[in-house]
Parts: structure tokens; C-alpha cells; sequence
């Protein structure tokens, strides 16, 4: 395992620089930012907090000028970055009113003021720091020689995979709501720090459509994941061919296909599985660094998109039974990075994360239930797997899996019985975990975007079993299933296009027959009440497709009467119609006023009730 660029080498070089103020403004920076995030002080308290810093900074600056140490396009840039950083956190923290962030004005702005100034503050010492450490690693030399190439090839691969899909422009779910108002929304489930990239990546607080840039951006980060856990877990100087196709599960499972169809989502996704991803990069380092990058790293995960933790959860299992095979000591390092994950989720439920009760919760189980709820999650989720998978998917899985107990038991310095009932206990252990903290939730997402942690367990467990002898056992089963995932992208991408046929000519139908009964009056108390009944279902030839039950868990109709919260104003922004959602409608009550094949609809004077051919 060879030892990578540590982002605590820049603490190193930091050490040397003796500069009291810049420390001072340091400390007060980030213990005001914290104070302002997570505590109720009073007003002039914060206006005190930031003028200190700001004369803390100011002397920071003349020490930096006098000793020479930074240039004036750092200053520069940091000034830049510094605005940019304030203006997100000012207009994210203002728009987020939960329990942990319900500000006024004042303190939003006292927020950005400090946190522009540890922006300034960070890049400055980082953007000198960086370049001296990694000249003296030859990082440049790493990347280029070793890390480009197959970063261009996978970035290729993923680009071609989800071609089709960029081409359907499907606004995939949540897009529909984020697209007419150009809100983000996120701080519901918690991803703060979606919230806070979003206005930056967008040009603005008012979130345009920009696809397919969100996708190809997402592409590139899963590229740089991909790399990023070849170069971790691949025990070769060189990364190979078989490399390459082994990680290409990561990113192209059905389940991640579902990711990359969301237009606002997708960045934000594949940034959770790159911050799950690099704490596998330290498994070599000093337990402390591991327990710090662990930390973060699981909290950044947690405020972009949960369904990730699972990843860090195998990606070590499979690290640390790497090591052990080489019969290195692993146990404080595998403490330290559990403690680590441990703080950074439960920083991230008691100081971050707000509670909801909607399609999916977020309670844990109580402890009388914990052990049977946790069962029961499991076996719902690999019913999923089994039910999804083609029956040679799920046979090609089963070879992966087996052929990494085979590689690693004949390969490791281990005595032979020890190290197979190791490699079966890694992976049932994996492969209960890699679902995350879902499987500890009561009533978790079992959609497919909450499941790709099953593609991970893949790539992870093929690039593990390529550490050892006899990896063809596995190589030319992750080809096969590579293969298949890369043709079924483009399968799923064609079928998106031909939904979007099925629902425009649905939906064109439909609001022409009930406009005649909606008022459309601008006064929201004289606004029709609209009821959706049913659902139109799903285009006949995504349904008869030999993915077809896949195919209906990752293609959603765009109306059913589950999605109240996405079209309650949505049919004036895409179709000029003022209506009310509602549930309280019955046919009983109203006339039946037009009948066909595809739909009836009920109306009276101030409500309309549509009834759908399909049950949700």
C-alpha cells in the first residue's frame, strides 16, 4: 500500500509559519463561525466577535506583508473566494429557518462577515502551503503519470453511459419543482452543504436549469472517486485495464444511474460518494489523521447525501482486511476510524440534521427493536437486489463476491482456514452495511438512489480480489458485469426518452379537458380545487422491457396523486393553470363530465376531480 498526498502536511508546513495575529484571527474566526451556526447568542455579542476579527485580521495581513510570505495574487484570490463563501453562507443561512439556524437578517450577515474572513484567512495559507507540499511530494508527477489517464478513461466511459439520458432532458422528480422555482430545498433532508454549493454552481440563489453541466460535473467527480479508490485500494504501482473495469460498478450500477438522472441532484450526490471515498486514501497514515479525515469526511457525506456512508463503511472493511492480510497491526487504526465515523454522524444528528416524517423518516430504531428492525431493512433491501438484477446479474455478483474469498484466502500471509472465514465475515459484514445508516433507520428510502452502495461493494470487492493471485476468477465476471451495466445505461437513457413522449401526450390531454373547468382566478381563496386520482403509469414499452420492474422502480411518472408537494403550484408554472391540490374530493359528490379511455373527470363549480387508469 503505498503512502498518498496528505492534506495533514500542510499542518507540517503550517508549523513553521510563526505568525501570532494570523493564529489568533485563526481561532476567533472559527470559534465565532461555530458560535454563530449552532448557539442563540445575543446580537452585539456576534457584531464584537466579528470587529475582533476583523482587527485580528487586519494585523494577520501586516505580519503576512512584512515577512513576504504571500503573494499578492494569493490575497487576491482569497478575496475572491472570501466573497463567494460569504455571499453562499449569507443566502443559505437566510432562506434555511430551522431549529439550529432560525436567524434574523443581523445574524446572517454577521455569519458571512466572519466567514469571509476564515475564507480569506484559509486560502491564503493553503494556497502557498499547497504548492510547497506538493512539489515536495512530486504530486504533480503522482497525477499525471499515474492518476490522468485512467481519471480521462473513466470520465470517458461515464460520459458515453449516461449520453442517452442527457439527451432525453428529463426533469427527473424533484426537477420538476426546482425547475419552476429555482429553489433547492435540500435543508430538508439536511444537505446543508448542497445548499451552500448550489447558488455558487448556478450563477445565482435562483437555481436555472443548467443541465447537462450538473451531469457532466457529476461525472467528473465520480471519475475523480473512482481514481481516488483504485489508487487506495490497488496494491500495484500501475493502475491496469482490469483496474479500470473493476471500479466502473461504482458509478455505472442502476442504482447510481438513478443519481445521474437528477439534473440539480446529481453533483451533490457524487460529491457524497468522493467524500466517502477518501478516508481510504489515509489508511496508511498515523491513526489521529484517520480519526480527523474520518470525521469530516463522514459529516460532508451526511450534509450532501446519506446513501454514501455505506461506501466508507466497505471501502475500510475492505482496506483494513487488506493490511491485516499482510499481517499488519490495523486494530488501533480500525478503532480509531470507527471512532471517527461515529463522531462525524453523531455530530452530524444531534447539531445538523433536522427531523422529518414524509415518505421516508429519519428516527433510528429503539434499542428493543433495533436488532430485528435492522433484519428487517437488510432483507428488504436485497429483495430489492434480487428482484431488480437480471438472474445472471445476480450470478455474476455471487462470483465477485466468492472469487475475492478464493484470491484472498490463497494470496494473504495468513494461515489458510483463518483468512477464508475472514474473507466470508468481511463480506456478509459488507454486504449488511453497505446500505449505510439506512438499515438502522425506521421506515428508511428503499428507492434506487439509496441503494448504490450495493454497486460499491461491487467495485470494491473486484479491485480487492486484483491485490492477489488467480484474479482472473473475478476479472472476467466484473467485464461481463461491467458490460452489462454500460449497455443497460444506455437502455435506461432510451427508455427516459420514450416516458417523456408517453407522459407529454398524457399530460397535454389532460390539461386541455379540465381547463374548461378551472376558474383560474389569481385569488388564491377562489382558486379551483384540483384531485388526482391513480397515476398515468408507465409507457407500455418501458413495461414490456426485459428490465421492466427495474425499469418502473428507477422511471417515475410525472403525475400521481402522491406528489401533491411537487404540482401543487407546478400547473402554473408549466401549464398557466391556478389550481389547489387536495385529497377531501369524492366522485360521489360530483357530476361525472367527461369520460374517454385514458380518464373521467368530476367537476362542480369549484372543484375538479381527475381519476387515473393506473394505481400508484
Amino acid at each position: 500500500m503505498k503512502r498518498v498526498f496528505c492534506g495533514m502536511d500542510l499542518l507540517k508546513e503550517f508549523r513553521g509559519v510563526r505568525f501570532s495575529w494570523t493564529r489568533v484571527f485563526f481561532f476567533i474566526s472559527a470559534s465565532a463561525f461555530a458560535a454563530l451556526l449552532f448557539t442563540r447568542f445575543l446580537e452585539f455579542l456576534f457584531l464584537v466577535i466579528v470587529l475582533l476579527g476583523v482587527f485580528c485580521a487586519s494585523r494577520s495581513f501586516d505580519e503576512m506583508k512584512i515577512q513576504k510570505r504571500f503573494s499578492a495574487n494569493t490575497f487576491w484570490i482569497a478575496v475572491l473566494v472570501a466573497a463567494a463563501c460569504g455571499i453562499c453562507c449569507y443566502f443559505n443561512i437566510i432562506n434555511v429557518q430551522t431549529p439550529w439556524f432560525n436567524i434574523g437578517f443581523l445574524k446572517a450577515g454577521a455569519i458571512a462577515v466572519v466567514g469571509s474572513l476564515l475564507a480569506i484567512y484559509s486560502v491564503m495559507v493553503l494556497r502557498e502551503t499547497i504548492f510547497s507540499v506538493a512539489r515536495r511530494n512530486n504530486f504533480g508527477e503522482i497525477f499525471k503519470k499515474l492518476l490522468l489517464k485512467p481519471f480521462v478513461i473513466i470520465f470517458v466511459i461515464y460520459l458515453l453511459s449516461i449520453s442517452a439520458m442527457m439527451l432525453a432532458d428529463v426533469h427527473f422528480i424533484d426537477d420538476i419543482y426546482r425547475n419552476a422555482y429555482g429553489i433547492s430545498g435540500w435543508e430538508n433532508f439536511s444537505r446543508f452543504l448542497s445548499n451552500a454549493i448550489s447558488p455558487a454552481l448556478h450563477g445565482g440563489t435562483f437555481l436555472t436549469n443548467i443541465a447537462p453541466l450538473t451531469q457532466v460535473i457529476a461525472v467528473v467527480i465520480m471519475a475523480l472517486a473512482s481514481v481516488f479508490l483504485i489508487y487506495a485500494l490497488n496494491g500495484h504501482e500501475k493502475i491496469t485495464f482490469w483496474n479500470i473495469i473493476a471500479v466502473v460498478p461504482l458509478g455505472l450500477s442502476p442504482y447510481f444511474i438513478e443519481c445521474f438522472s437528477y439534473q440539480y441532484d446529481a453533483p451533490y450526490m457524487a460529491l457524497s460518494v468522493c467524500a466517502s471515498v477518501i478516508p481510504i486514501l489515509f489508511i496508511n497514515r498515523s491513526p489521529k489523521k484517520l480519526f480527523v479525515v474520518t470525521a469530516i469526511c463522514a459529516i460532508v457525506a451526511c450534509m450532501t447525501y446519506q446513501a454514501s456512508l455505506g461506501i466508507l463503511i466497505v471501502g475500510m472493511i475492505a482496506a483494513f482486511i487488506a493490511l491485516w492480510g499482510r499481517k499488519q497491526l490495523v486494530l488501533k487504526s480500525a478503532f480509531c476510524t470507527a471512532m471517527g465515523f461515529l463522531l462525524g454522524v453523531l455530530v452530524f444528528r444531534f447539531f445538523i440534521m433536522n427531523e422529518v416524517a414524509t415518505y421516508v423518516g429519519t428516527s433510528m430504531f429503539s434499542l428493543s427493536e433495533m436488532i430485528p428492525g435492522v433484519i428487517y431493512n437488510i432483507q428488504k433491501y436485497y429483495s430489492y437486489v434480487i428482484r431488480d438484477f437480471p438472474f445472471f446479474w445476480v450470478l455474476l455478483c455471487a462470483l465477485i463476491f466468492g472469487a475475492f474469498v478464493v484470491t484472498f484466502t490463497l494470496g494473504t500471509a495468513r494461515q489458510r482456514v483463518l483468512a477464508c472465514l475472514v474473507a466470508c465475515g468481511a463480506v456478509i459484514l459488507s454486504a449488511c452495511l453497505c446500505f449505510g445508516i439506512y438499515i438502522v433507520i425506521d421506515g428508511p428510502s428503499f428507492a434506487c438512489r439509496a441503494m448504490y452502495g450495493f454497486g460499491a461493494l461491487i467495485a470494491i470487492y473486484a479491485l480487492s480480489c486484483q491485490n492477489y493471485r488467480f484474479a482472473e476468477f473475478s476479472n472476467y465476471g466484473v467485464l461481463i458485469l461491467s458490460w452489462c451495466f454500460f449497455s443497460f445505461s444506455f437502455a435506461y437513457g432510451n427508455a427516459l426518452d420514450e416516458q417523456i413522449k408517453y407522459n407529454s401526450f398524457y399530460m397535454n390531454a389532460l390539461v386541455e379537458d379540465i381547463s374548461a373547468y378551472v376558474k383560474n382566478s389569481e385569488s388564491p381563496e377562489d382558486r379551483t380545487r384540483l384531485q388526482i386520482d391513480g397515476s398515468f403509469g408507465v409507457s407500455p414499452i418501458v413495461e414490456n422491457s426485459p428490465y421492466g420492474e427495474l425499469f418502473v422502480r428507477l422511471i417515475q411518472p410525472s403525475l400521481h396523486e402522491y406528489w401533491r408537494w411537487i404540482y401543487n403550484d407546478c400547473f402554473y408554472e408549466y401549464y398557466r393553470l391556478r389550481v389547489e391540490l387536495v385529497q377531501d374530493l369524492s366522485e360521489d359528490d360530483m357530476p361525472l363530465v367527461y369520460s374517454d379511455y385514458y380518464y373521467n373527470i368530476y367537476a362542480d363549480e369549484s372543484a375538479v376531480l381527475v381519476k387515473l387508469p393506473f394505481s400508484v
